[in-house]
C-alpha cells in the first residue's frame, strides 16, 4: 500500500512539473475562431473571428457566411463615449463618404455631391465660397490683369461661378472688359464688355457674369480680371461667390 501511494505521488509530480515547462502558448491564444463553442468568460484575444457576433438575448437571420452577417445590439451602442443617452452616441465627427443617391431615399441619410440629404430633402447644401471688396479700384491696362480682390481657391471640383459689380470708364468710344479666369487661363464665353460711347463716360454701369466651370485643380485659383480700351477704368463694389457641385 505504501509503495503505491508513493507511485501515485510521484506521478502527480511529474504531472505537474510537465504543465509548469509547457509554452506560454499552450494556455493563450492570439486568435480565436469560433464555431459551435464559447470561449470563457472575460478571455483576452488580440483577434476574434465569428461569422456573427451577437449582443443580447434575441437574432434574427441565418447568415452563415461573409455576405450574410449580422451584427445585432439591444441596447445602446457608443463609439468615444461611455454614457449613452441614445441608441447610437458618437462623441466625434462622422465622416460620411460622397455616394449616389439610394432607389428608396425614405428614412435614409446620404452624401451626394458634398450635399447632406436626408429622404431626398437637402439638409446642407455644398460649400459656398465668396470674395467682396468695396474699395473702388482703377486701370489703364489694355491687356487683362487682376481685378483687385477677386481671388478664390476653393480646391479641386466643379464649381458654378456669379460675379457682379459696376464698371464706368473715362474716355468716349471706349471697351471696359471684365472676365473670369481659372489657374491663369481665360475661360471661354465669360467675357463681359461695356461700350462706354460718347453720352455716358465716367457714368458706372452694372456688369455680370456667371458660369460653370469643371475640373478646377486643388491649387487652382479662381478669378476676375478685367481691361479698358483707352483712358482709365473704374470697377466698384464688386463681389466673386463660387459653389461647389461636385
Amino acid at each position: 500500500m505504501m509503495h503505491k501511494s508513493k507511485s501515485n505521488l510521484l506521478f502527480l509530480i511529474l504531472l505537474l512539473t510537465s504543465l509548469l515547462l509547457l509554452p506560454d502558448s499552450s494556455f493563450a491564444q492570439e486568435t480565436l475562431t469560433i464555431t459551435t463553442y464559447y470561449p470563457l468568460p472575460y478571455a483576452s484575444y488580440k483577434e476574434l473571428t465569428s461569422h456573427r457576433v451577437k449582443i443580447g438575448t434575441t437574432y434574427s437571420g441565418s447568415g452563415t457566411s461573409v455576405s450574410d452577417d449580422n451584427l445585432i445590439i439591444e441596447g445602446s451602442f457608443g463609439i468615444g463615449t461611455t454614457t449613452m443617452d441614445e441608441i447610437l452616441d458618437i462623441a466625434g465627427r462622422i465622416h460620411l463618404g460622397q455616394t449616389t443617391a439610394p432607389g428608396d431615399t425614405t428614412d435614409r441619410l446620404y452624401n451626394v455631391g458634398g450635399g447632406l440629404y436626408w429622404s431626398e430633402e437637402a439638409l446642407y447644401g455644398p460649400a459656398f465660397y465668396q470674395a467682396t471688396d468695396t474699395l473702388d479700384t482703377t486701370t489703364s491696362s489694355s491687356s487683362y490683369v487682376l481685378a483687385n480682390g477677386m481671388t478664390l481657391t476653393p480646391g479641386a471640383g466643379n464649381y458654378m461661378v456669379w460675379f457682379s459689380s459696376s464698371i464706368e470708364g473715362t474716355d468716349d468710344y471706349t471697351y471696359q472688359y471684365v472676365c473670369l479666369f481659372v489657374g491663369g487661363v481665360q475661360v471661354d464665353h465669360t467675357e463681359r464688355r461695356l461700350y462706354t460711347e460718347g453720352s455716358i463716360n465716367d457714368t458706372a454701369v452694372p456688369i455680370a457674369f456667371q458660369a460653370y466651370i469643371t475640373d478646377v485643380g486643388d491649387t487652382d485659383a479662381i478669378e476676375v480680371y478685367w481691361a479698358t480700351t483707352g483712358g482709365t477704368a473704374t470697377l466698384y463694389q464688386r463681389t466673386l461667390t463660387v459653389m461647389k457641385v461636385s
